[in-house]
């Protein structure tokens, strides 16, 4: 398993564990098992995080407003067919799941609404993140652009609105967010793959310093650099792809020596994003 942890300190966020040890495996028998359940829920199976008697649920983090955020979240990326996509989600919000990441490019905020409408979960115990689209960078339309993402999801705030790329005027849209967040029709306001530049520039010369900052993180890509200026002006990582890259790799060093078995997902310490469409390998995506 890999395994890294950061902790923040005064002024950086530190790697105080970086470990690799043996991989564990699953027999074909209790992959078949899954692969079978997945098809009986007409769906998908869905990283269950803590559906077994005794695990601990999943943990939160403080952002600088004081807004909780859980640790580990169900992404939603590629996955446009409506029914398949209310399905997974479900399925996750089922297994334990509380936030639920998605974005306007995604094209899926509708099946999402209707997923968290139908769970029958109380809004306060989920945390929603949607994302503006580089289109509709610009104070007006990412006003606009926020109204249509509300109306998809059918709710009436939402937990964490981003900033998806640092394109376009990205000044004007943060200063629309700044003003949704002042109406409290947002509870925290952030960026997404905001480099350490584009970032320091932004919480410089903007009234309010985003919360949190959505990057590529895993023990392939520890992005330290990110993390220590993040950590400076107190903007939480929240790492996108955190297994995915570390599964490729582990999977093409262990081929021909593990046939008919699957590696087992692996975390980083940071708050992170695990994502399903209905592929058996992510039921394992367990904090």
């Amino acid at each position: 398993m890999v395994t890294a942890v950061y902790s923040k300190g005064a002024d950086e966020w530190k790697l105080v564990t970086f470990s690799f040890t043996a991989v564990v495996y699953e027999e074909n028998s209790q992959r078949n098992f899954l692969s079978r359940k997945t098809r009986k829920a007409g769906g998908c199976f869905a990283c269950r995080p803590f559906a077994l008697k005794g695990e601990p649920a999943i943990q939160s983090v403080t952002l600088h407003n004081g807004v909780k955020m859980p640790m580990l979240g169900y992404g939603a990326l590629q996955m446009t067919d409506r029914a398949p996509c209310e399905q997974c989600v479900s399925d996750a919000l089922a297994c334990g799941y509380r936030l639920i990441d998605t974005a306007a490019a995604n094209g899926n905020e509708r099946a999402i609404g209707a997923a968290v409408k139908k769970s029958g979960i109380a809004r306060r115990e989920m945390f929603i993140i949607t994302k503006l689209w580089i289109q509709d960078a610009g104070y007006g339309s990412a006003r606009k652009a926020f109204e249509t993402s509300l109306k998809n999801l059918g709710l009436n705030y939402i937990d964490l609105y981003l900033i998806h790329q640092p394109f376009g005027d990205y000044y004007g849209a943060w200063q629309a967010m700044e003003r949704l967040y002042a109406q409290a029709a947002v509870r925290a306001i952030g960026v997404s793959n905001f480099s350490p530049e584009r970032l320091v520039d932004l919480c410089m010369n903007q009234e309010i310093r985003p919360m949190v900052n959505q990057i590529e993180i895993h023990p392939f890509y520890q992005q330290r650099e990110a993390l220590q200026v993040m950590a400076a002006y107190g903007v939480m990582p929240q790492a996108w792809a955190p297994y995915r890259r570390l599964r490729r790799h582990l999977s093409k060093q262990n081929a021909g020596h593990n046939r008919g078995k699957t590696p087992k997902n692996h975390r980083a310490g940071d708050p992170a994003l695990a994502r399903s469409a209905g592929n058996p390998h992510h039921s394992q995506n367990r904090p």
